[in-house]
């Protein structure tokens, strides 16, 4: 059941490469986690008639527009049903687009039952694309031990390299995006390349979901096998790298186009 733990070299996405320093082990590439559901949360942002998507999967649509209505319901009915959501998740800006909890909560669980019990069947492509990016993002936002006491949700953190959320990362959810993509090129009518690349996500967004589910796969399963008693996959992130250069830009000030010199400078200051 879990031979896929032995053999990744199906995945078409560039995910690792030999570390030269030593052949035994890989360098994995990652996307950030939080940065995927903004990308994911924005291609929904975009879908609609009229804008520069039009998402479709197996016959239905997913549209920013259901996310709008099932918004505006909410605050107009006496008891909430989706408490988190306000007119901000909404009525976004160019600021706000950059907001991970706006995105998070948008993509959730909770909007996807509230769809899938209150809203017609011509919604509910939006109602499981929320669910499967709410379950990848539980896979890889294990921040602590304690969390899943505290929490409703499953986040346990990964101790056994036969963890089932493995085999969902790799089969469940990637599998439902490549049979949405494959969907989209065998839709029936007369669509160009650019319209059917327009009714799936970005081929950026989508690379960064494959590679990241392969990754985390193999490194925690690296990990593990290495002597590690468990493993939280938020640490998998990009926060140490963008402090280091926000750290750069404080001691830079107004030079934002340093030369190599004055770069090593800083960098010897900061170390």
């Amino acid at each position: 059941m879990h031979e896929f733990m032995d053999n990744m070299i199906d995945c078409e996405t560039v995910y690792r490469t030999i570390n030269i320093y030593d052949i035994s082990r890989y360098i994995w590439f990652f996307a950030d986690a939080p940065h995927l559901m903004k990308t994911t949360k924005n291609c929904i942002h975009h879908s609609g008639y009229g804008k520069t998507r039009l998402m479709w999967n197996n016959g239905k649509e997913i549209l920013w527009s259901h996310i709008i209505t099932i918004v505006n319901d909410d605050l107009n009915r006496g008891l909430k049903l989706l408490p988190k959501l306000t007119l901000q998740h909404i009525n976004l800006t160019p600021y706000s687009v950059m907001t991970v909890s706006l995105a998070t909560q948008v993509l959730s669980l909770n909007v996807a039952n509230v769809i899938k019990n209150y809203y017609p069947p011509n919604m509910h492509a939006t109602a499981e694309f929320c669910y499967f990016m709410d379950c990848f993002f539980d896979c890889l936002n294990v921040r602590n031990q304690g969390e899943c006491i505290r929490d409703r949700k499953d986040l346990l953190p990964y101790r056994s390299v036969y963890d089932q959320r493995f085999y969902w990362l790799k089969h469940t959810f990637l599998g439902y995006l490549k049979t949405w993509k494959q969907s989209c090129i065998q839709r029936e009518g007369n669509f160009t390349k650019s319209a059917q690349d327009k009714m799936f996500l970005t081929w950026q967004t989508y690379e960064g979901l494959v590679m990241t589910v392969y990754s985390v796969i193999e490194a925690t399963t690296f990990l593990l096998k290495s002597g590690m008693p468990f493993v939280l996959t938020e640490k998998f992130n990009q926060d140490v790298v963008e402090k280091y250069f926000g750290r750069h830009r404080c001691l830079g000030r107004r030079n934002d186009n340093p030369t190599i010199q004055q770069f090593g400078y800083n960098s010897n200051m900061l170390r």
